[in-house]
């Protein structure tokens, strides 16, 4: 089929493409309208060494330091997407949460090594406070669970995990950018019920 066709073929069923963007434009809209305010949460998990002995023996610490971080930071990432620490981090906060909802908690969070010292995860809530709460749990289970892993015989960790302040911001989409997509969307939804009809009528 030539370009030529096509465009007959859209000029033909205008009305129905005008109306399919129309009609998902004000869907948008009512969509923004009563959407639910979403508040996206970013924590930024700090792993420092202590305890540092100084030797000339140990031409290499340094490297074997890095290493170490690495592979800890890359433990702080599994902690986070795991139900488990979902789990832990609510109760923390005092705030319930059901058995069928730790899966999707735990999908919902977004944890990423950085680099070898940094570790980021983000998640949302519908609720500030909730997501506030959730965070300061989160800094807590966190740092409890390094603690205890990297303990030595002498009861001294090698590494510490910090945490500035979360960042919590609430996601926004304009309603006019909303409509917009909405109409764009409407206009494909349009010419693929177009050329069905066309598809048909042979």
């Amino acid at each position: 089929m030539s370009p030529r066709n096509y465009l007959k073929i859209i000029s033909s069923h205008k009305t129905l493409i005008f109306v399919c963007a129309v009609l998902c434009g004000i869907l948008a809209l009512i969509f923004s309208a009563l959407k639910p305010a979403s508040y996206e949460t970013s924590i930024a998990f700090s792993v420092q060494r202590v305890n540092r002995q100084d030797t000339s023996e140990f031409q290499y610490d340094n490297y074997y330091a890095i290493q170490a971080s690495e592979l800890l930071g890359n433990t702080i990432v599994g902690w986070l997407e795991s139900p488990e620490i979902i789990r832990e981090a609510y109760q923390a906060a005092g705030l319930a949460v059901s058995e069928d909802d730790l899966n999707a908690l735990a999908q919902g969070m977004k944890a990423k090594q950085i680099s070898a010292h940094l570790v980021r995860a983000k998640y949302s809530q519908t609720d500030r406070d909730q997501a506030d709460k959730v965070a300061a749990s989160l800094v807590t289970v966190i740092n409890n669970k390094v603690e205890v892993t990297e303990k030595n015989a002498d009861s001294k960790n090698s590494f510490i995990v910090t945490s500035p302040q979360p960042v919590i911001v609430e996601k926004k989409y304009g309603p006019a950018t909303l409509a917009l997509a909405g109409i764009f969307c409407g206009l494909f939804v349009g010419i693929g019920i177009a050329f069905g009809r066309e598809y048909l009528k042979k």
